[in-house]
């Protein structure tokens, strides 16, 4: 077979720190509760999320709506080349490709569980799954490689030269794999921890990549060697990383966990979801995972921090402490007009009004507090209407 696996590398560089962020995360409407396990984006209003039960939705606007159904087989992993190029692989063998109109069923040489898929252009893609299967496609065709491995492979990066796999099982040296693209080879040169598993591995360039996975796993590379993070905090173990070509990067996984990474500072983020969450993307600065029981949750541009001062989000008519909130939410309303009539508005991010107050502003300052004990954990908008004036406050109820 053309491929060759040269070195199985060593685990990690980075910092996570004991940071927690309040960035603005918005739930967004979903048209299935199935298990979504992988996104791709090309731009913001361009993309695509697969999931459990041959789910495949696309972004129509500033909406997710869902394709067609043809398989009902779970869909793990899909790769954009751009909006008319796409690739999914999935259980048994499944392997769909986008033509620009429609998706269509593949070939596949295997009957194998495949769960990651990765292409370094139009003409060469690589995909990976179970007991060690490896695809290779070359000339508009899918072709089995002999790996020599028993572990389970779930993750596939490809790159110039050569791909990143990263996989694992238990007493099966497995976790990361370099495959080095030439003709006829294939060796194993070295192994990792057998510990480790890893679910997810991206590169933003030769010399720096980055594997994500469990037992609660972060790994970078330098360009010479794979290093373990420090991390001042507990974080969960985590089921998908990305990088944009702005350095900036995310890592999602169970239990809601979110990870954002600047200036090669990770920090661990406040959300409103449970929900393992199990693929991630980064796209003009616009962050975007999905999860378990059809969740999708985004960051858009220009959203970092927006919580952190509460008394700075509209100054001069409304300030809502505190943020998030528990029991209760404080409203305070300045005015230079006495006698003003106001209205609160509580709604969803579906805009379902939730609460609804009218009060009198009978001094130059009101306070007014609203009762949140009953409300689920989430995020929530707050509309205070007065004097004329319509102002929007965003905030979060964590029980």
């Amino acid at each position: 077979m053309m491929s060759r696996i040269k070195y199985l590398v060593i685990i990690f560089a980075g910092i996570i720190s004991s940071v927690t962020i309040q960035a603005q995360w918005n739930l967004e409407k979903c048209p299935t509760k199935n298990n979504l396990n992988s996104v791709s984006l090309i731009d913001t209003d361009s993309g695509w999320i697969v999931g459990d039960k041959g789910t495949i939705m696309f972004r129509s606007g500033v909406e997710w709506k869902e394709y067609q159904k043809f398989t009902n087989e779970d869909l793990n992993s899909v790769f954009m080349l751009n909006r008319n190029d796409a690739w999914v692989v999935g259980s048994n063998g499944t392997i769909i490709h986008f033509n620009g109109k429609d998706w269509e069923s593949y070939k596949s040489p295997t009957r194998c569980d495949l769960f990651s898929v990765s292409f370094r252009d139009s003409e060469n893609g690589i995909a990976v799954g179970d007991f060690g299967t490896i695809l290779f496609y070359r000339n508009g065709s899918w072709n089995l490689s002999e790996s020599g491995i028993r572990g389970n492979f779930y993750s596939v990066f490809f790159g110039e030269d050569e791909a990143w796999i990263g996989g694992g099982l238990e007493c099966v040296n497995v976790p990361i794999l370099k495959m080095g693209i030439t003709k006829n080879e294939n060796f194993l040169i070295n192994s990792i921890d057998p510990n480790a598993t890893i679910r997810s591995i991206i590169f933003s360039s030769p010399e720096d990549g980055w594997a994500a996975g469990s037992p609660s796993t972060l790994l970078h590379f330098d360009g010479r060697q794979w290093e373990k993070a420090g991390i001042n905090n507990d974080f969960s173990s985590l089921n998908s990383v990305f990088f944009s070509k702005e350095n900036k990067g995310i890592g999602v996984g169970y239990g809601g966990t979110i990870l954002t990474c600047t200036d090669n500072v990770w920090n661990k983020e406040k959300i409103m979801t449970t929900q393992n969450l199990n693929g991630a993307v980064i796209t003009r600065n616009k962050y975007l995972a999905v999860g378990d029981s059809g969740t999708i949750i985004s960051r858009d541009p220009g959203s970092e921090n927006i919580l952190s001062d509460p008394y700075k989000s509209n100054p001069g008519i409304s300030k809502i402490y505190p943020n998030p909130c528990d029991e209760f939410l404080n409203v305070i309303i300045p005015s230079e007009i006495d006698n003003l009539s106001i209205r609160l508005t509580v709604s969803n991010l579906s805009g379902e009004i939730i609460m609804q107050k009218e009060l009198r502003l009978s001094t130059r300052s009101l306070t007014y507090t609203l009762v949140t004990s009953d409300l689920k954990d989430g995020l929530y908008l707050l509309k205070t209407a007065v004097g004329g004036r319509t102002i929007v406050n965003k905030f979060i109820v964590r029980h």
